[in-house]
């Protein structure tokens, strides 16, 4: 058998699903397509991978997907055309079959299925990725202006800290499958943003001058901890603060005993945040720290 045609009450046209491989697949797969049905416009999702049919066209997934969801039939087309330019697929690209899209055309197309018909809850698993900037913007926008509108929740996750913090009002930081803090970004930075980072790029690759490069900065910076290290490149973290004046003074004694291309000083970000937890965690038992929307820290309950 080489592929299924289901009809689904209410709709008076087939709906070509998948190829099967064989007759007994039949049942499953009908039984698995219905159960996404009818779950369809409380919850939707966009994975990394997967999630199309690669023998309908883009516009034609689009519309099957709107018309699952409840968008009455007179405004599918319009509602389709404007997701399609939202996430940059162009009017010709959107007519070829899924299956001959690149990996970034696939995403855009993953992200427009999610949000078609605006379900409470959108899981998107790295919305962003291998996508153009400007689609990557276009995106963004779109899904702000659906949550301040209320109309959904969204859910994603990233390894991109700066999309992060541009574009979440809460973010949680999961190490290991667990999850470590909850909380919009003000909150995590207030309780472990302190101090400052110190990013310092050798002109030579050679590792030799390792030690001698992280004596020197210990001495000069006490407490301070080492948070990364490449060929020529050293991240170090402090989480106590120091005078801008002391600090910069300090960072040219490291220039006169070094040859160094470039010393970066910056206040602790979101990405120094979630390496730090990387590097605590580790090997470690922990009790995530969760903060409510408008009140002070507190501990999360463990999971039973």
């Amino acid at each position: 058998m080489d592929s299924m045609m289901l009809l689904r009450i209410g709709l008076s046209v087939s709906l070509l699903v998948n190829r099967l491989r064989a007759p007994r697949e039949v049942e499953k797969t009908a039984e698995r397509f219905f159960s996404w049905c009818s779950g369809s416009q409380a919850w939707a999702s966009a994975p990394r991978r997967g999630g199309l049919l690669d023998l309908l066209t883009g516009s034609e997934f689009l519309k099957l997907i709107a018309s699952l969801r409840g968008v009455p039939h007179e405004k599918v087309d319009m509602i389709v055309c404007s997701l399609l330019r939202v996430v940059g697929i162009a009017k010709h690209k959107a007519e070829q079959p899924c299956e001959s899209y690149s990996h970034g055309a696939r995403r855009k197309l993953s992200v427009a299925a999610a949000i078609v018909g605006l379900p409470r809850i959108v899981l998107l698993d790295e919305p962003s990725a291998r996508v153009d900037i400007w689609a990557r913007r276009t995106i963004f926008k779109a899904l702000q202006a659906i949550i301040r509108k209320g109309y959904s929740s969204i859910i994603f996750s990233s390894n991109c800290m700066d999309v992060c913090e541009a574009n979440c009002t809460r973010v949680g930081i999961l190490v290991s499958g667990q999850l470590q803090c909850l909380g919009n970004v003000d909150q995590l930075l207030s309780r472990f943003g302190h101090g400052f980072s110190l990013q310092i790029k050798c002109v030579s690759r050679d590792m030799s001058i390792a030690p001698a490069l992280e004596n020197a900065v210990a001495a000069l910076f006490p407490g301070i901890l080492l948070i990364d290290v490449h060929p020529g490149l050293f991240l170090f973290s402090m989480k106590e603060m120091m005078q801008w004046s002391v600090l910069f003074a300090r960072v040219n004694q490291l220039r006169r005993q070094f040859l160094l291309e470039s010393v970066n000083v910056s206040s602790t970000g979101l990405e120094e945040v979630f390496i730090g937890f990387v590097r605590d965690t580790r090997g470690s038992a922990f009790l995530p720290t969760v903060f409510s929307p408008s009140g002070p820290l507190s501990p999360a309950a463990p999971a039973r």
